[in-house]
């Protein structure tokens, strides 16, 4: 579920990107979701030493059941008159304390990317991508001659803070000339079809002033329209009395029970697209994907033969390696590890990694969803959260016990739950690499795991490309129907 609320965020910095190029700016922008004011989105260029500062501030609230959840993202992009990227920066608070992580730009292509929280710091040298990108104002300039050019559709990547280095691809198509209403105002505008390689199968709506400057977004999503929209301070900034729910409005509902779900080890569901589109769910842990056509997919769950890692999977360093999210060499997270693990130090892997598992579960005692998606080092102080800290806290001790990890989103069978009879709902666990094979930890609930997980998608939890290893997910909320076929014991 959290990992949803950072994709709204990508969705509004990927392609509010158009201002006129070279010109100082101060833009504000209302954000709504569903028809529910929920959030701003505050941008400014200004000309700095080295050439020129974009920095874009945004806030989105939500409500998961009766609670409000309030992320805030901040990123800096500092490029030189020629374009070159000189460095960037993002703060991202989801939770009590904020991540930044800061890059400078090398000249030989390497982006050195440093991030602190509550005091941690991990560093990595990136290496070149292979892809060629532009920085904010060239990306603007390049586009603007597009403009001017004639041309009807135009491509650009950049690469954005918020995202990680790799490449994002922009594309826009020209369908008409219109009017954008502002303030009794009509301003001509051009409109254009707008995607993003960040959010594969999300099409939007721009409207595109002659200076360049974006009036309005909406992109469409299975639960309804996201809408970005110029506007004053006040107005963006004014309170919401209907923020959107997007908790249990998003379950899955079935037509009947799981019987004895918790304790189910086999599970054979079909999984259907209501818009008739569905994107191949994988085979890994626990589950077995069958493509029957092209909206609809056969999922097998078997505990008792959890399928091998790839021999990709099995030499990935990212898997092992501490990152801002999952921190494994934090002193708190280390100690966690090493009090769970005494006494089985010369234990079975699979043995040490469930005893992690309940450690976890045991350890985060304030289990709620106040929490916006805290990492490893602050679930370990704070004690509090839900799934997504319950899997990121368990990944990165994992990893600080020699065992590779990372994270599952998908859905989880609930029942009774915020009201719901029977349900599935969105979830995140953790998947450990045990004699070659992924097993599926779920460190929220009383077993180790059950068949009644569905799998939509897996992520190193590496902060770089994690947003884009499970953007495919709010592709699939609101746009699921699931009939159970078997169940086994």
């Amino acid at each position: 579920m959290r990992r949803m609320i950072m994709m709204f965020n990508l969705l509004v910095l990927a392609l509010t990107s158009s201002v006129i190029a070279e010109q100082e700016r101060d833009l504000w922008y209302a954000i709504s979701i569903a028809g529910a004011r929920s959030g701003w989105l505050h941008e400014t260029r200004k000309e700095v030493p080295e050439g020129w500062q974009t920095e874009q501030e945004s806030k989105i609230e939500i409500r998961r059941g009766a609670q409000s959840v309030s992320m805030q993202v901040t990123s800096r992009f500092v490029e030189g008159k020629d374009g070159k990227p000189i460095r960037a920066e993002s703060i991202q608070k989801l939770a009590g304390a904020a991540i930044t992580t800061t890059w400078n730009f090398l000249g030989n292509g390497v982006i050195n990317e440093v991030s602190t929280q509550l005091g941690r710091t991990n560093e990595r040298d990136i290496p070149p991508s292979d892809q060629d990108w532009l920085s904010p104002v060239a990306a603007e300039q390049f586009f603007l001659a597009r403009v001017a050019s004639g041309a009807k559709t135009i491509r650009w990547s950049t690469v954005l803070p918020d995202q990680g280095p790799e490449p994002v691809e922009l594309t826009r198509t020209l369908v008409d000339e219109t009017t954008f209403d502002r303030a009794g105002r009509p301003i001509p505008a051009t409109r254009w079809k707008s995607s993003t390689s960040a959010m594969p199968g999300s099409v939007g709506e721009d409207l595109v002033a002659s200076d360049g400057v974006l009036l309005r977004q909406v992109t469409s999503l299975p639960f309804g329209e996201m809408r970005v929209e110029l506007t004053d301070e006040a107005t963006a900034k004014m309170a919401s009395e209907n923020v959107p729910e997007l908790l249990v409005s998003l379950f899955v509902q079935l037509e009947k029970p799981i019987k004895q779900a918790r304790m189910s080890r086999t599970l054979e569901m079909l999984v259907r697209a209501k818009d008739g589109v569905l994107e191949d769910l994988p085979s890994a842990g626990a589950q077995r994907s069958e493509r029957l056509g092209e909206g609809e997919i056969l999922i097998k769950v078997n505990l008792d033969e959890p399928l091998p890692a790839t021999d990709a999977e099995r030499s990935d360093p990212r898997y092992r390696s501490p990152s801002a999210l999952a921190d494994a060499a934090d002193e708190t997270v280390s100690a966690l590890t090493a009090n769970a693990l005494r006494g089985l130090e010369s234990a079975p892997i699979r043995r040490q990694a469930e005893r992690l598992r309940t450690a976890v579960s045991r350890h985060i005692s304030n289990k709620g969803l106040s929490t916006g998606f805290a990492s490893a080092t602050e679930t370990a102080k704070s004690k509090a959260g839900d799934c997504s800290e319950h899997a990121v806290l368990l990944v990165a001790m994992l990893r600080s016990a020699g065992i590779p990890a990372r994270g599952a989103t998908g859905l989880v069978y609930v029942e009774g739950y915020q009201g719901a009879p029977h349900a599935f709902g969105w979830h995140m666990w953790t998947q450990a690499l045990v004699d070659g094979v992924w097993v599926d930890l779920d460190a929220t609930l009383p077993r180790a795991y059950d068949a009644a997980h569905l799998l939509t998608a897996t992520t190193p939890l590496d902060g770089a490309t994690m947003d884009r290893d499970i953007s495919g997910l709010l592709q699939l909320m609101g746009d699921l129907d699931i009939t159970i076929r078997e169940e086994g014991s």
